[in-house]
């Protein structure tokens, strides 16, 4: 299913998705402008030339529909193709999700949803138009708790009772009248409809189950179960109501939509209506006799019900209308061997017959009966079971049998079925982290690559130059002290010359305490002059008895003077030495980032975006140093991201079959393979190294008949009238489209043996 949240379709944005059907999606939609909300019901399908025509025709027949118990249609479209309705959005969900199924309802509450669903469907027929599709997951709550009859997708103008083509026919089988399994809906078969609905509140559940064919046999020809049965406490009256809208007769029913619930509010007030016309039939009397087909096509109301019934069954009255309002006894045909009988059941507690009293041969009639009744079971069954007479209980649900008067069965049949399919598409969003993955969060593994590459050098000489000041030879002068044992003061500035004229002046202020010959004060000093010429030597100031001050010293330097040079000019490393010999190392040695990282990517693996390379640079001296030459090297660092690309493919096919489990869901299987596109993959969040990974999932999903199944459809189908097997096969689950071949005999009538019928499924191609 194709996720369109965040989508505009026309003149609003869908915010949330609200509800799911088999041809339709619903979603909560806001007004780009206005801010209004209302539900948007998407098609399932695209339509085109005289199909779109017809929706926009159907479209405006609905949206004539404006009704306090309706749900507006606001307005219609499409886009590429796909056809959509906004309508009235009811905030109170669905009855069916307010009273979940198996849920009993008070009658009085049910009372007040009929008659808000009776007024809204009688002003639908009043319009000639039909719902076909009464349920409770059609009946919403509005904004005060008002009911809201919504869906009316599957309406049918109504423009008379003829029989519609097995396209038309439409619904939900739970809740599917006779007449409009057989093609022929009406008005009347909404109040059907209705009436399994008020069934299924007052008991919890609704009369018929079991899967499609089971419930059109059972709509055709079961008697519902007694409500009573099921619920001791229910008034009869309420329980002679429901049983008359559901009547297999249409016109047999209420008279209309007004009439069914004013007739269920006034029994549920304690009164007890018998509808006019109806003389009601005991439901235990007939509930396991044969079925009784009833001509749904006929306008007229019918004066009595006659039905042939094979050897070996009993026909009882059915529910019959007049039209003086008068019960009148319907003919029955018995056995073959038993003279023709006719009688009528005296009517139940409230009919045209009650309170009469009982004469003694009404009685014994009914007691004799009774006894032919036993005694034609046994005999006459047993003895039409030996000569294979016997016609299965399906077979006379569906219209089937075979007899002297019966129709001439085909020799042969062939039933081609194409099946259902759905092609998905989705589009997903997997997310790559480089810690650890969690599956159930939709993620796979990303890594983190990095090379570093070998270092390669060039040495260069420097090109820069500066000039050096002269600076000073240093040195220290030693004064040992004579014969005076006073302290005595050397001043900082004392010049003295040495023996090749190089003149040092001390550079501090000492004094010596001289305690005795041959002690020595230790004093720094330098040249007068800076140059390399004051570098003197060992011995060059010697000074034997200088007297200074009254005192004696001798004087001289035991170390040389150093340090003193000349002015020069010098060579500099520039910054452009070290870049020009990086430069040439770096063109020379770039390397290719995906063949340097293409070793550490695994074969399931894929590149985010393409890898880089960038250089480091390092040099033996910096610029600015006062050196000959500079060797510089270089070293290249690639890094890339991968993320697990297979398994994020995996990932997405997988995700796709989790949906297509839930939507088209149980019964369908992957035909051919799910193929799976990248369509992007790019950083989402650079600190974590996290990446975005979007991949369209597609594959075709077809519903699967299993031998066993069509085994059992070919039993159930033998002896049956081609329309009505069409009919009912359409409306089994998964059925596309049905095609029916029959060689020989009428051309109408399948073979009664199922041997003679061939079940065949189309092949549905896969990607």
């Amino acid at each position: 299913m194709e996720n369109r949240i965040g989508q505009q379709i026309g003149h609003y944005r869908l915010v949330s998705l609200i509800g799911q059907g088999g041809y339709a999606n619903v979603y909560l939609g806001e007004h780009v402008h206005l801010k209004t909300e209302a539900a948007i019901k998407i098609l399932q399908m695209r339509l085109a030339g005289n199909t779109m025509e017809q929706f926009r025709s159907e479209a405006q027949t609905i949206a004539s529909l404006v009704h306090p118990h309706i749900v507006r249609v606001l307005d219609f479209g499409e886009e590429d193709g796909i056809p959509y309705l906004v309508m009235d959005y009811a905030p109170g969900g669905t009855l069916r999700t307010r009273h979940p199924r198996g849920t009993r309802l008070p009658p009085g509450i049910i009372v007040s949803y009929v008659k808000q669903v009776a007024e809204a469907l009688q002003y639908a027929h009043d319009k000639n138009l039909i719902h076909r599709d009464v349920k409770p997951e059609n009946m919403l709550l509005g904004k005060n708790n008002n009911l809201l009859l919504s869906d009316f997708g599957l309406v049918l103008v109504a423009q008379s009772s003829r029989s519609r083509t097995m396209k038309e026919i439409a619904g939900t089988a739970p809740y599917m009248a006779p007449e409009q399994i057989q093609g022929k809906p009406r008005p009347a078969s909404d109040q059907y409809a209705l009436g399994i609905v008020v069934y299924e509140w007052l008991s919890g559940t609704p009369p018929f189950q079991g899967a499609a064919f089971e419930l059109f046999g059972q709509h055709l020809h079961a008697s519902p179960p007694s409500l009573r049965e099921k619920i001791p406490e229910l008034s009869l009256p309420i329980e002679r109501v429901v049983m008359t809208a559901l009547a297999k007769d249409p016109q047999q029913r209420f008279a209309d939509m007004r009439t069914f619930a004013a007739a269920l509010e006034q029994a549920y007030q304690g009164a007890q209506p018998t509808p006019p016309g109806i003389s009601i039939v005991p439901t235990r009397l007939y509930q396991s006799l044969p079925p009784t087909v009833v001509d749904a096509s006929q306008d007229q109301r019918a004066e009595s019900t006659q039905i042939e019934t094979s050897p070996g069954h009993l026909l009882l009255p059915t529910v019959v209308n007049t039209p003086s309002g008068q019960s009148s006894p319907p003919q029955s045909q018995a056995f073959p061997q038993v003279p023709k009988t006719e009688m009528a059941l005296p009517a139940i507690d409230g009919g045209p017959g009650a309170g009469r009293p009982r004469s003694k041969a009404g009685r014994w009639w009914l007691a004799a009966v009774l006894v032919m009744l036993v005694l034609l079971l046994i005999f006459g069954g047993v003895a039409y079971a030996i000569s294979g007479g016997f016609v299965p209980l399906a077979n006379r649900f569906l219209g089937g049998g075979s007899g002297a008067k019966g129709p001439l069965a085909a020799s042969s049949a062939t039933i081609t079925i194409t099946p259902a399919s759905r092609d998905l598409k989705n589009l997903y969003t997997i997310s790559a982290v480089t810690g650890t993955p969690g599956a159930e969060k939709h993620q796979v593994q990303a890594r983190l690559l990095s090379s570093t590459t070998q270092q390669q050098s060039k040495t260069v000489s420097a090109t820069g130059s500066s000039q050096t000041a002269a600076t000073y030879a240093k040195g220290t002068l030693d004064y040992t002290c004579g014969v005076n044992d006073n302290p005595e003061t050397i001043s900082a500035g004392t010049v003295l010359t040495g023996h090749d004229g190089i003149q040092v002046v001390t550079d501090v202020t000492k004094t010596e305490n001289c305690g005795g010959p041959d002690v020595i004060t230790y004093v720094p000093a330098h040249t007068v002059k800076p140059g390399q010429s004051g570098n003197i030597a060992i011995g060059d100031m010697y000074y034997p008895n200088h007297a200074s001050g009254g005192h004696f010293y001798d004087v001289t330097n035991d170390t040389a003077f150093t340090g003193g040079a000349d002015a020069q000019t010098v060579p500099v490393i520039r910054q452009s030495d070290i870049d020009g010999a990086a430069n040439t190392l770096i063109t020379a040695n770039t390397p290719d980032p995906q063949q340097t990282l293409q070793s550490q990517i695994h074969s399931n693996e894929q590149l985010v975006s393409s890898p880089q390379c960038k250089p480091n640079v390092t040099s033996d001296h910096a610029a600015g140093d006062k050196a000959t030459t500079v060797t510089v090297s270089v070293t290249f660092t690639c890094t890339g991201e991968v993320y697990d690309q297979q398994g994020a493919l995996a990932m997405a096919s997988q995700w796709l079959k989790q949906d297509a489990a839930k939507n088209p869901g149980s019964g369908y299987a992957l035909v051919g393979k799910v193929v799976t596109t990248q369509t992007q993959a790019k950083v989402s969040n650079a600190d974590q190294g996290t990446i975005a990974v979007s991949v369209t999932a597609e594959g075709v999903w077809v519903f699967q008949v299993s031998d066993a199944q069509k085994l059992a459809l070919v039993k159930l189908v033998a002896g049956k009238k081609k329309g009505i097997v069409q009919s009912l096969l359409l409306q089994q689950h998964g059925v596309s489209k049905v095609d029916i071949q029959l060689s020989g005999g009428d051309g109408d009538t399948f073979p009664g043996n199922s041997s003679k019928i061939t079940f065949a499924v189309l092949s549905v191609k896969g990607k």
